[in-house]
């Protein structure tokens, strides 16, 4: 009787240790899976910001070196507006890089 008992106790913590390795499973695939997703929004917008990045540069060289006071005026605009324009993206980058963070971090405990 004393080992029927004991094995009915061992058969219940192996089906405990199966269904906590599958929930494992799952969780750690949802937590790469967002991670995916984080990531794909993340590439793109690091690239555009470069790019946003070399306008604002090449916009800047512009306005030093032309005298052009009506021309200056136009520029001036656009790059405020892509000054503007790269404060806003960069804001997304950074949120987007905690998210990769905290995801990381979570796949990291499992």
């Amino acid at each position: 009787l004393s080992a029927q008992n004991w094995l009915s106790e061992l058969e219940i913590v192996v089906d405990d240790g199966e269904r906590c390795k599958a929930l494992l499973l799952h969780e750690t695939k949802e937590a790469q899976e967002k991670l995916e997703k984080v990531l794909d929004k993340l590439e793109p917008l690091e690239m555009f910001l470069g790019e946003l990045n070399s306008d604002v540069k090449e916009m800047e060289a512009q306005l030093l070196a032309d005298d052009d006071g009506g021309r200056n005026e136009k520029l001036s605009e656009r790059l405020s507006l892509a000054l503007q324009r790269a404060v806003v993206e960069r804001q997304k980058v950074k949120e987007l890089q905690i998210e990769k963070q905290e995801c990381v971090e979570h796949l990291e405990m499992m």
